[in-house]
């Protein structure tokens, strides 16, 4: 039997412009124009997959205003009821990266999942928040 290399398939991450409130927990999966949400339902990914999630790469890009350096953990949620850390940066800037290409988080074709930002409470608020990037996904 000859080597077989796995199918990788790229799904996108990206909200419209943003203002995140503190100590507030917000929601993106890929809809351009709406903005990050709080709630869970309205920001979900069903996929019909099986595979293992491997990459998540995204990016706050910030606007109006760069707000200050209090770290925002970012996780992929799944199912509504288990999360996995991505990255919690902790920057004033108006570019934030959350990335970790080590992640090995299995899917079914029934799992839905989101990308979870748990913010904190800000000292000053960043503003005008668009966020991009996408998730890497081994498909079985």
């Amino acid at each position: 039997m000859g080597y077989r290399s796995p199918r990788l398939v790229t799904i996108p991450i990206c909200s419209g412009s943003s203002t995140p409130n503190d100590s507030t927990v917000y929601y993106v999966n890929n809809y351009p124009t709406a903005t990050i949400s709080t709630t869970e339902a309205n920001r979900r990914y069903y996929l019909g997959l099986r595979g293992i999630i491997r990459e998540v790469y995204c990016e706050w890009f910030c606007t109006v205003a760069n707000g200050t350096a209090e770290a925002i953990p970012c996780s992929v949620r799944l199912n509504n009821t288990t999360d996995y850390a991505v990255s919690s940066p902790a920057v004033a800037a108006n570019h934030r990266i959350f990335s970790n290409t080590n992640l090995n988080i299995p899917i079914v074709e029934t799992d839905f999942f989101n990308i979870k930002f748990d913010c904190p409470g800000w000292v000053n608020n960043p503003d005008g928040v668009y966020v991009l990037g996408h998730i890497l996904i081994e498909v079985s």
